[in-house]
C-alpha cells in the first residue's frame, strides 16, 4: 500500500503574558516542578533562531496562542490496499491552538490544547474535529511535604493494528479512536535524616474510549475494548546520597478494574544496593518479587522472585549502566546509557517489564506519561499483559 500525502501550511501566532524572567518567581527549590507538554524537559526560551516561536514551560512561564491554516494534499484517502481503486482528497486543515504554562510558589503546570477542523472538498460529510489535550500540573499542599499531581490527556490512537492506519488523523480508514486519560496523584515526601528520605503516593486513573466526531466510524469498532479505572500505591525509601555504599527499597501495587468486569494487578517488590569502586564506576545489585503472569491469563500475585546485577560508569559527559538478571519469563537485560555534550544530549536505553496498554497509558509504572500518538502504545485492541 502506497500513499503520498503533501502539504502547504501558513500560521498565524500571538503572544501574551510572556513572562521572560523565570528566576523572578519564587518557587520553593523543594518543589516537583511539572513535565512540559511534551512530556521532557523544558527548553530555554533564550537564543533561538529567528522564527523559532519560544514554547510555554514551567521554567518559562507564558502563553502562546495562534492558529495554522494549511492545505492537504493524498493520493489515497481511504488508505485502499494494492490493487484495489486509490481516491485523491484534497483537504482543507484549520488548526486553533493555544498552550500556557504557569509557575507559582503553590502550582506549576502547563496547559496544551489544540483543534483541527478538517474541510474535504467535495466531501463534506467527512468534514471532522480532531481534538488534542495535554495539560498536567503539580500542586503543593504542604512544603517540602505534600504535593498533588494531575494530568488530563485527550487524543486519536490506532484501534487495530492489523487493520491499514495512517499517520494523519485527515486520512479515512476506519481504524480510530479517541483516547482520554486522567490521573489524580497526592504523595508525601519525608527526610529521615541518616537513613534517608521516603515517598509516599498513591495514583488514581481512568482511561475512556469513544469514536466520538470520527466521520464513518462507530462504537462497534471498539468492542473488546473497555473503559478502565486503576488504584495504585507506590513507596520508596531511599539511602542517603554521596555514600560508598547505598541502597533503596520500593513497593508498587497497581490494580486496573475493566468497565466490562474483569481486572489485572501489577506488583512488585525490589531491594536494591550498590557499591562505589571507583570515583565514576560502582557495582549494582537488586532482589525482589513480582507477579508471575500466567499462560492461561491468570496472576500469581508476588509468586515470582528476581535478581539483577551490574555496572554504571559515570562521568562528566556519559552515564552507562548495564545489568543482567533472571525474572519469571528467564534472562532479563537492562542497559541505559546517556551522553550529555554542549550542543546534543543522546539518550539510548533497553528494558523488559511486564505491562499492558491502559499501565502505559496512564504512565504508571514508566519514567514518564506517554504522548497520544507514539508507537510505544500498540493498538486498542491489544489488551493481554505484554513484555516491554
Amino acid at each position: 500500500m502506497r500513499v503520498l500525502s503533501a502539504s502547504v501550511v501558513l500560521s498565524s501566532i500571538a503572544l501574551g503574558g510572556w513572562l521572560t524572567g523565570a528566576a523572578a518567581q519564587s518557587v520553593d527549590p523543594s518543589m516537583p516542578s511539572a513535565q512540559n507538554s511534551a512530556g521532557g524537559f523544558a527548553g530555554s526560551s533564550e537564543n533561538l533562531p529567528p522564527g523559532i516561536i519560544p514554547q510555554p514551560s514551567v521554567d518559562s512561564p507564558g502563553v502562546v496562542v495562534g492558529v495554522t491554516l494549511g492545505e492537504l494534499y493524498t493520493d489515497n484517502l481511504m488508505l485502499a490496499p494494492s490493487g484495489r481503486p486509490k481516491q485523491t482528497g484534497w483537504i482543507t486543515e484549520i488548526q486553533p491552538f493555544i498552550k500556557s504554562a504557569y509557575s507559582g510558589l503553590r502550582f506549576s503546570g502547563v496547559f496544551d490544547y489544540t483543534l483541527t477542523g478538517y474541510l474535504y472538498e467535495g466531501q463534506s460529510r467527512h468534514n471532522q474535529l480532531a481534538q488534542n489535550l495535554d495539560t498536567h500540573g503539580t500542586l503543593t499542599l504542604l512544603p517540602q511535604h505534600f504535593f498533588l499531581d494531575g494530568s488530563a490527556l485527550y487524543g486519536r490512537e490506532v484501534v487495530n493494528s492489523e487493520l491499514p492506519a495512517g499517520s494523519g488523523t485527515f486520512f479515512l480508514d476506519n481504524n480510530r479512536a479517541n483516547v482520554g486519560r486522567g490521573t489524580l496523584s497526592p504523595y508525601w515526601i519525608q527526610e529521615l535524616g541518616n537513613v534517608g528520605s521516603a515517598m509516599l503516593r498513591y495514583s488514581y486513573g481512568r482511561v475512556l474510549y469513544n469514536t466520538k466526531g470520527i466521520p464513518a466510524q462507530s462504537n462497534d469498532l471498539l468492542i473488546g475494548t473497555s473503559d478502565i479505572t486503576s488504584n495504585a500505591v507506590q513507596f520508596n525509601l531511599v539511602s542517603p546520597k554521596d555514600q560508598k555504599w547505598t541502597w533503596n527499597f520500593g513497593y508498587v501495587d497497581q490494580r486496573i478494574e475493566f468497565d466490562s468486569g474483569r481486572s489485572s494487578r501489577f506488583s512488585i517488590a525490589r531491594l536494591g544496593g550498590a557499591v562505589q569502586v571507583r570515583d565514576d564506576v560502582s557495582l549494582l545489585a537488586d532482589v525482589g518479587r513480582e507477579n508471575k503472569f500466567l499462560a492461561d491469563g491468570t496472576v500469581d500475585r508476588l509468586g515470582a522472585s528476581f535478581w539483577d546485577a551490574g555496572v554504571e560508569w559515570s562521568n562528566t559527559l556519559n552515564d552507562f549502566k548495564v545489568l543482567v538478571g533472571h525474572r519469571f519469563y528467564g534472562r532479563s537485560y537492562q542497559l541505559s546509557w546517556t551522553r550529555t555534550a554542549a550542543l546534543l544530549t543522546t539518550v539510548a536505553s533497553y528494558v523488559e517489564r511486564p505491562t499492558d496498554l491502559n499501565q502505559q497509558l496512564l504512565g504508571q509504572g514508566t519514567d514518564a506519561i506517554p504522548s497520544l500518538g507514539l508507537p510505544v502504545i500498540p493498538s486498542l485492541r491489544e489488551q493481554r499483559v505484554y513484555l516491554m
